[in-house]
């Protein structure tokens, strides 16, 4: 296909003049300052000549601020020195006369920059546009739902197949993931304009690459060129398996670092540098997102573990077991997914939910198990377990739910509850369901004080009341919730009782 030149003149024996000195792989296009910006966009030239013997000072201006937005190589022709040539300092500047001889090389020459300065504007622009969306990668990725194929897809998409201005795109993506003895490998092929997962494979390290994969530089290979490398083409190239799954091997490009391996194949065009150079932002990216996952991964494991290691604690001073707080996690679950919340929201509630008696480590273990009926004073002092809770989990915003739950589970909807007579909404949701769900497993449960009631009976108190247990003390919402799932609660409670 033919590179396009724009040639700036008002000069029919001009024009004649250097398209007749132009080479027949170029197509030589003749434009005015008033449509030059639009037929730029158009046809992408690769240089504009320029006949400075007609420019005027806004000509020269106009042409600098194009040029500002969008670089081309200028060469200025002239006939005769003009006033304005004092401002053409690093443009190419050749007399009429000697444009014969001059103008092919200095249009070859200035094809062969252009092109280089497009693929790097083009790398740039894609390492720019990562950089820019990674933060937002990121938070995704942190949540459990967004699997790493789905974020291998989603980059892929983002920096090639989304990329308008980027001209030259794999066709196909590997993804090697190294283990102790295999790669993990997953390939993507571009179609439609997306990219789709194609193979998913195990591949043993002892069928390995021919070339070194940890290349500082990264690795690239256009195997239908001569070209200096350090990598030779053969039919062992890649692994056996990788070989065996991808059609052809045209190009490739790639980047490795950590356990990570990245290999785009079958460019549109030749490979160079600045392809390598997108696939080592990805690498980098990808590998760096994978490390902060893990990290989060590890901490989250560690809050869990320490909020399970709390609520044993708690249980251990009181009647009730280790299978309580089991159930209350379930039953707030269920409720939580019936009211339609986030998993998000779910997990962390299902995490919290056992948090709420942790409060009754601070109380005194023989009113806990008191048989018997509590007396006025013994009963304040069982209501501190709220406020003793909230203080126990501390202020830290991973551990906010945690914290709702433990103060304000024996908060009513109607106000009459505690620790701070909170009613209706002001009471976080979090606490009004686990309300319920205490409720629900303190009926069914066996206590010093009392005997366990059947699944129908704990039901009918919570939905018609009992004097002690009104339904006027649940959220409507969480209450109704509960009536469309009680045999869930039934099934839970039957399968973790003690």
């Amino acid at each position: 296909m033919r590179s396009n030149i724009f040639l700036l003149t008002n000069s029919k024996s001009k024009e004649l003049s250097i398209r007749g000195s132009i080479s027949s792989d170029y197509e030589v296009y003749c434009v005015t300052k008033g449509d030059m910006m639009v037929e730029m966009y158009k046809k992408n030239p690769k240089v504009l000549i320029v006949d400075i013997d007609i420019c005027e000072d806004n000509t020269f201006d106009m042409i600098q601020s194009i040029l500002a937005i969008e670089y081309l190589p200028v060469i200025y022709v002239y006939s005769e020195k003009i006033k304005i040539m004092h401002l053409i300092k690093s443009e190419m500047l050749v007399p009429f006369e000697s444009i014969n001889e001059l103008i092919m090389p200095l249009i070859k020459q200035s094809n062969i920059f252009k092109s280089k300065y497009d693929n790097v504007m083009e790398s740039y622009d894609a390492i720019d546009l990562l950089n820019g969306e990674i933060k937002s990668f990121l938070k995704k990725y942190s949540n459990n739902e967004y699997s790493v194929k789905i974020m291998y897809k989603d980059l892929l998409d983002l920096v090639f197949a989304d990329n308008l201005f980027l001209t030259n795109k794999p066709h196909i993506v590997w993804v090697l993931s190294s283990k102790k003895e295999q790669y993990d490998a997953l390939s993507f092929q571009l179609g439609n304009n997306k990219y789709e997962e194609k193979i998913c494979i195990d591949i043993n390290k002892k069928d390995s690459f021919n070339f070194d994969v940890y290349a500082n530089n990264g690795f690239s290979k256009n195997c239908n060129s001569d070209e200096i490398s350090d990598i030779s083409f053969s039919e062992k190239i890649f692994p056996e398996a990788i070989q065996c799954n991808t059609e052809y091997v045209n190009n490739f490009a790639g980047f490795a670092i950590g356990n990570l391996i990245l290999i785009g194949m079958n460019y549109k065009k030749v490979v160079t540098n600045y392809d390598i150079s997108i696939m080592k932002a990805l690498a980098i990216n990808i590998d760096l997102m994978e490390t902060i996952k893990h990290q989060i991964d590890e901490l989250e494991e560690a809050f869990e573990y320490t909020t399970n290691a709390l609520a044993r604690a708690a249980e251990t001073n009181d009647d009730q077991t280790g299978k309580h707080i089991k159930r209350v996690n379930f039953f707030a679950k269920r409720i939580a997914e019936e009211l339609g919340m986030s998993k998000e929201f779910v997990d962390k509630l299902y995490n919290s939910a056992q948090m709420h008696d942790v409060g009754k480590i601070y109380v005194d273990k023989n009113i806990l198990l008191k048989p018997g009926k509590l007396s006025k004073e013994e009963f304040e002092e069982i209501k501190k377990h709220t406020i003793y809770g909230k203080k126990i989990i501390g202020d830290s915003e991973y551990l906010k739910m945690s914290a709702e739950v433990a103060k304000y589970h024996h908060e009513k909807y109607d106000g009459t509850g505690y620790p701070e007579s909170k009613k209706g909404e002001d009471i976080p949701l979090s606490a009004r369901i686990v309300f319920i769900a205490d409720i629900y497993d303190a009926l069914r449960s066996e206590r010093s004080y009392k005997p366990g009631f059947s699944h129908e009976k704990a039901y009918q108190i919570i939905t018609l009341g009992d004097g002690r247990v009104n339904p006027e003390h649940f959220d409507p919402k969480v209450l109704e919730a509960f009536k469309r799932i009680h045999e869930d609660f039934k099934s839970i409670y039957e399968k973790l009782k003690d």
